[in-house]
């Protein structure tokens, strides 16, 4: 009786294995193994885009010897010494009866009533200023190089004043320059020292410098052509011509090769020499992705630390067969690839590490 009682256990066992492992196999897949991982696309910004370049100064003035001030006296001020706006650099031994005869005919021309007279009149006075303080004082903050204190002939330089708002020139191709804007944030590295530090964009050229190089080509062989012929046509045609060029129709360079726009960078936080050669990095806030991670009606189903996708919808552009994303995503999202049917709000999934 016992024996026929494990035989009927053991029987009951068997059986019992048997459907248990019938359910197994129903709840995890008929060959019993685990449901497949889904591939991810964690969003992050585009790579920055690096340019090099060489530190110039904002801004150069030359100062000659303007003998309609009057004789050329004196600098005054020294080889080196930083000055700001409105320092003044020479001295010239001016006729102060030449202004007052110029602000004398204002009076008059006002005490006339002829509004005409009375334009022209301040027009003159006006220039006159103008020169004195082009020729004499500090027109920005700078630096003074370049002194030559005697034997100065009229149109001769005097001085240069140097600005002291380094900045840097470099040139980005059409693929990047819609990538970037005015006031955008810059990294900026010095090749020789390694000295870091972060500057601004401050201007974008509108036209590429193939089209730079251009129109500086033929202004200069305009203008020897306009100064050769200068004799026949006379001194005020030639210099109308070589001042105003207008280029019709210009090419824009090699239609095989890329465009490259010129891109100032200034704001600059930190002291660099002019003439130094820098490395830049330009920061993108641009997101691209993948167009895997699309669902057939533009929605794309995101992972949460605990493994459960939410489907969103978003929005975005296409350029260069890019996909470049406007709203609808943040840095840090991480995305199915190749979403399927299989996938709904709310499920928990396996995804590949």
């Amino acid at each position: 009786m016992k024996k026929r009682t494990l035989i009927i256990l053991s029987i009951v066992t068997v059986a019992f294995l048997i459907v248990a492992g019938f359910i197994a196999k129903a709840v995890t897949g008929s060959n019993g193994e685990k449901e497949a991982a889904y591939d991810t696309y964690t969003i992050k910004p585009e790579s920055p885009i690096k340019v090099t370049g060489k530190v110039s100064p904002e801004a150069i003035k030359t100062y000659q010897n303007n003998k309609q001030l009057g004789e050329f006296v004196s600098v005054q001020v020294n080889e080196g010494q930083r000055v700001v706006q409105g320092t003044p650099l020479i001295n010239y031994q001016a006729d102060p009866e030449k202004r007052n005869q110029l602000s004398r005919q204002v009076q008059e021309s006002e005490a006339k009533g002829n509004q005409a007279e009375i334009n022209q009149a301040r027009k003159q006075l006006n220039q006159y200023d103008s020169q004195v303080s082009d020729s004499i004082y500090a027109s920005f903050n700078g630096i003074v190089s370049n002194i030559k204190k005697t034997n100065v002939g009229e149109g001769e330089p005097i001085l240069k004043l140097i600005s002291d708002d380094p900045q840097i020139k470099t040139t980005v191709s059409e693929y990047d320059l819609n990538k970037i804007t005015v006031g955008d944030h810059v990294n900026v590295t010095v090749t020789s020292t390694g000295k870091k530090g972060k500057g601004k964009i401050k201007s974008i050229s509108e036209l590429p410098t193939s089209y730079e190089q251009e129109v500086s080509g033929n202004s200069q062989a305009a203008m020897s052509g306009a100064q050769s012929s200068g004799a026949g046509e006379g001194e005020a045609q030639a210099t109308l011509n070589t001042s105003n060029p207008t280029e019709h129709q210009p090419s824009g360079g090699d239609d095989g090769a890329s465009s490259k726009y010129t891109v100032m960078i200034g704001d600059l936080d930190f002291d660099v020499r002019n003439g130094f050669s820098v490395e830049a990095e330009i920061p993108l806030d641009t997101i691209k992705f993948p167009s895997s991670v699309l669902t057939k009606d533009d929605y794309v189903y995101v992972v949460d630390k605990d493994h459960t996708v939410h489907k969103r919808k978003i929005k975005y552009d296409k350029n260069n067969g890019d996909l470049i994303l406007k709203k609808g995503l943040k840095k840090g999202d991480v995305l199915i690839k190749n979403p399927d049917s299989d996938l709904q709000d709310g499920k928990k999934v396996e995804v590949s590490s």
